[in-house]
């Protein structure tokens, strides 16, 4: 999968997949991804499949997971229709913070923190900010990707990939900060 295939028709609300791409080439392992969705599922998909790396998506509302489900599903992608706690302490490349209730997000950060190499977490608006402002300086290296026009932000942290090099990147019309 190329960068172009990657970051197609990036917007407000999928504007987290120019932190994937980012933290996807600069690590080597397995993928997580917390909560489903069109902006995010079959892009990590496609990725996983074409580096044979391993994802694991959880998604709580089992009709939503279910949408994902297709018949091209390989040994590449794993999706489980439920939360399972167990799972944030295995160690991950990549791990995608974008689950629903929203008030889980703050701790399960936390819990991947020790074991993840980059987090990116979808819908970090300054505005929604509240539930992660104390947890920011808990990581050595944080950037974000503010929303156009009051959009969705992203935020990307990390405490084992030096992310502040991509201050300044700009990809699919997003300029990380």
């Amino acid at each position: 999968m190329t960068q172009d295939d990657f970051l197609f028709e990036v917007d407000n609300y999928s504007n987290h997949r120019v932190l994937l791409w980012l933290a996807l080439e600069a690590t080597a392992g397995n993928v997580l991804e917390l909560g489903m969705g069109y902006g995010s599922t079959p892009f990590l998909k496609r990725y996983a499949e074409s580096r044979q790396r391993l994802l694991v998506s959880m998604e709580s509302d089992v009709a939503w997971a279910t949408k994902f489900i297709t018949a091209e599903t390989t040994h590449y992608h794993t999706i489980l229709s439920s939360r399972d706690a167990s799972r944030l302490f295995e160690p991950w490349s990549v791990a995608l913070v974008d689950h629903a209730p929203g008030e889980l997000r703050a701790p399960d950060l936390m819990r991947l923190k020790q074991n993840t190499d980059v987090i990116v977490i979808h819908d970090t608006e300054p505005h929604l900010a509240h539930q992660y402002i104390s947890l920011w300086p808990q990581f050595k290296f944080k950037v974000d990707v503010p929303g156009h026009h009051n959009g969705a932000w992203a935020t990307a942290v990390s405490d084992r990939v030096d992310i502040a090099q991509w201050r300044g990147t700009t990809l699919g019309g997003f300029t990380i900060q």
